[in-house]
């Protein structure tokens, strides 16, 4: 029997390393458009040409906002304005001037548009006619004011002085000059717009039941001021703080 005797040899050998796979690439990151929100330089626009932004910063810690694209409707008041009024008010700082502009179509006005001036006084219609009453009138341009409270009572007898009640508040004027109206049958008189004057009007038209006291040299009419007249008093009022030194 013949015998096979198969020798296998092994050549030891050390094979190259296999080549390392590529790194798998990071996933890439889209570009985004959306924008990235830096700090806003702190800056304050003038007050005479504010910014066409959406925020108006008034002082730095107080700022009040309009939406973008709204209309100010303040903007469109100044409509129904007479023009030489509007073009006075221009004259006025920002804040001052959509508030001027509203007191001024409510009062009696005279407007010099060459010399920037207006002459204003309390309203003339039927129910201030029909009684006695007070209001605020003055003298404006583009750099002064001079305001006056105007006091007009109804009567025969000469107006001598004019006292406020309102709350606790009770304001009694200096002895008046009355000027006397006779077509109208009504006594005038003025005084300086102080700011003695501006508390105890702004007491009259803050309380409900406050009494203005008419006093003639032999009578004394006690007045409550209808609520259309106290609301011309309190625009023209809350304007006249602005303009008084």
């Amino acid at each position: 029997m013949r015998a096979w005797v198969v020798v296998i040899a092994v050549a030891g050998c050390h094979a190259a390393p296999r080549p390392a796979a590529p790194a798998k690439a990071a996933p890439r990151i889209a570009e985004s458009n959306a924008a990235v929100a830096e700090p806003a330089p702190h800056t304050t626009p003038s007050l005479d040409s504010p910014s066409d932004g959406d925020v108006i910063l008034i002082e730095p810690e107080r700022r009040r906002f309009r939406a973008p694209g709204a209309q100010d409707v303040p903007e469109k008041r100044d409509d129904l304005w007479d023009p030489c009024v509007r073009a006075f008010v221009q004259t006025r700082e920002y804040p001052i001037r959509f508030a001027l502009g509203d007191a001024l179509t409510r009062a009696t006005t005279s407007c010099d548009r060459a010399a920037q001036r207006v002459l204003f006084a309390p309203p003339q219609g039927r129910a201030y006619a029909a009684q006695s009453h007070v209001g605020i009138a003055g003298l404006l341009t583009a750099t002064s004011a001079r305001l006056e409270l105007v006091i007009v009572m109804r009567g025969p007898a000469p107006l001598a002085r004019l006292t406020i009640l309102a709350g606790a508040t009770k304001w009694t004027s200096p002895a008046l000059v009355a000027v006397l109206d006779a077509s109208a049958g009504t006594w005038a008189a003025t005084l300086p717009y102080t700011q003695d004057t501006a508390r105890a009007v702004h007491a009259l038209v803050e309380t409900p039941d406050a009494i203005v006291r008419f006093e003639s040299t032999d009578a004394i009419e006690d007045v409550a001021l209808p609520d259309d007249e106290k609301q011309d008093l309190h625009v023209m009022a809350d304007v006249a703080d602005a303009l008084i030194p």
